[in-house]
């Protein structure tokens, strides 16, 4: 009995050697394939090659360099059921990208109002007050705070709703009273102590924007972000995205079409934006241009230099912060998105995918796919690799 089954497990850890043996083989042939594609003219049959390794459906790629948008790009299909060719204007879910974008906004409506981003979020918002507590009775909330995930609020993140469901309003969602999911948005540790992600947080600065502004979000964006700088393939609209866009990328997970499509949510201004690469590589670049002191279409330097102000370890305003980078990442049902700019170069990328998770037996990680698409634009334009937020 026990020669049977030690001979079992001879054969067992035999067959994982072997297994072993293979992935590395592979993998070792995947990325020697990579390294040998070395012109920007190649770099279209590397990202078709990634996709098709991990089976992810569509990707919309930008690149910039000298502080403006070099290229724009689809690839691969929208809908594995409807195999439409994702083109550079093709709209893809992106998120939590959708927080820097709306934190710019924000940050210029007050300016332009003499607004400081220290004061009080209680003293702006009309339609919905933060309720005071024992967190609050040393430090109240500031619109910094939220900007910077420093408020002590609650809620980090929800899924989102499908068509079917009855979409809650912001009202809902701040109150956490049905049809919404989530519990009420809430200080459940003193604001200021420390960084702690919050959706919520970006759900607060929503209404902000409504109250201070007077009209709706989706307004408050178009006519003070996207109007501004040509963002004309971004939207926070959240229905019938297809009778307004040409092209609009369907969800999947490993490779899989996802029925619903696409989530909707309410709380725009922490996971709605729908966009593409080109519209948010020009939003990048711009960032970028401000910071030098060369454009303030949308902020002055000032203003600028204070997003990548590190408030925490590794976030500013709105803005993931890595080294010479800045940027960020995103991830809602069917989808996954990164942007990444360095600070004074003026290069950056952007990466949208139709998937959320690679499909691929040799390589167990969950996301290499942009990982992969990064690093192999990074060598070629010879730039210090950027990091997938």
């Amino acid at each position: 009995m026990k020669k049977a089954v030690l001979a079992i497990l001879v054969i067992l850890f035999s067959i994982l050697a072997v297994f072993i043996a293979y992935r590395e083989i592979q993998d070792w042939r995947h990325q020697n394939y990579l390294n040998s594609l070395k012109t920007p003219a190649q770099i279209d049959e590397g990202i078709n090659y990634i996709l098709d390794r991990y089976n992810v459906k569509g990707a919309s790629v930008a690149v910039i360099q000298d502080f403006h948008v070099l290229w724009a790009k689809g690839y691969g299909i929208t809908d594995a059921e409807n195999p439409v060719p994702v083109s550079k204007n093709t709209l893809f879910d992106v998120a939590s990208i959708s927080k820097p974008v709306s934190a710019v906004a924000i940050i210029r409506v007050l300016h332009a109002k003499e607004i400081s981003i220290d004061t009080e979020a209680n003293d702006l918002l009309t339609s919905w007050q933060i309720k005071e507590n024992q967190f609050t009775d040393s430090v109240n909330v500031t619109v910094r705070h939220l900007l910077s995930h420093r408020g002590g609020i609650n809620v980090d993140g929800y899924r989102g709703y499908i068509a079917q469901d009855t979409l809650p309003t912001l009202l809902h969602v701040l109150n956490g009273i049905p049809p919404a999911e989530n519990p009420k948005v809430e200080v459940i540790q003193t604001p200021g102590q420390s960084f702690m992600y919050s959706g919520g947080g970006y759900y607060i600065l929503q209404q902000l924007l409504a109250d201070v502004t007077e009209k709706s979000f989706q307004t408050a964006l178009k006519n003070k972000l996207f109007d501004i700088i040509g963002m004309n393939n971004s939207t926070f609209r959240q229905d019938s995205l297809e009778n307004y866009y040409e092209s609009v990328a369907s969800g999947h997970y490993k490779g899989t079409l996802i029925k619903i499509k696409r989530m909707q949510f309410a709380g725009l201004a922490a996971a709605g934006l729908k966009s593409t690469a080109g519209d948010l590589a020009t939003f990048l670049s711009e960032i970028q241009r401000a910071l030098q002191g060369k454009s303030a279409r949308l902020l002055d330097q000032e203003s600028a230099k204070k997003l990548i102000f590190p408030e925490s370890e590794k976030y500013g305003l709105g803005f993931m912060l890595n080294g010479d980078f800045f940027g960020h990442g995103g991830a809602n049902v069917g989808f996954l998105s990164t942007m990444a700019a360095h600070v004074e170069k003026g290069y950056g990328i952007v990466v949208l995918t139709n998937s959320s998770r690679d499909d691929n037996l040799i390589s167990l990680a969950s996301d290499q796919s942009r990982r992969e698409i990064i690093d192999l634009i990074s060598r070629i334009y010879n730039w210090k690799t950027l990091p997938n937020f």
